[in-house]
């Protein structure tokens, strides 16, 4: 009887460890997220939709990278001064802030700031109200010829 019980505690726990360890190695958990496009100037960018506050604040830390036309877009329930900081991140990026369908404020090429502790990464706000933030990998507000002003459209079922 011992055992048996000692086995199904085991079986337990190893299901319990498994599970843990899948959603953290996937890094892209589905909480509060699905795909969008992204379109500025012409060209569109597939983003990952970001919409709950956990997802929001795991962003792309941990990851080693972003496509050329990939993206993530943070989606805020209502306009306001989102800042962002690069907690966790590897590799630099383009943040655009977005209000109303149109580009608000750019911040490019933002440093991971690698090695630095929570309380000296710098963190990076709009100029204004935003209510969708889009961070790319750095270099590609140039290569999209992205300015303040400037149209997005966004396409996603979700969010419309």
């Amino acid at each position: 009887m011992k055992k048996a019980v000692l086995r199904i505690s085991i079986g337990v726990i190893c299901v319990v460890v498994a599970s843990i360890l899948a959603v953290y190695l996937r890094g892209s958990a589905p909480l509060g997220r699905g795909m969008a496009d992204v379109t500025i100037n012409g060209q569109t960018i597939r983003a990952e939709v970001v919409s709950t506050e956990p997802a929001r604040e795991r962003g792309l830390g941990g990851r080693s990278g972003i496509g050329a036309d990939e993206g993530m877009l943070f989606v805020f329930d209502s306009p306001g001064l989102h800042g962002f900081w690069m907690k966790d991140m590897r590799f630099p990026i383009d943040i655009v802030w977005m209000a109303d369908g149109k580009i608000v404020s750019i911040e490019e090429n933002v440093d991971p700031q690698i090695g630095a502790t929570e309380s000296e990464l710098k963190n990076y706000f709009p100029e204004t109200f935003d209510d969708r933030v889009l961070e790319l990998q750095a270099g590609r507000v140039k290569t999209l010829g992205a300015h303040v002003g400037d149209s997005v459209t966004i396409i996603n079922s979700e969010m419309q």
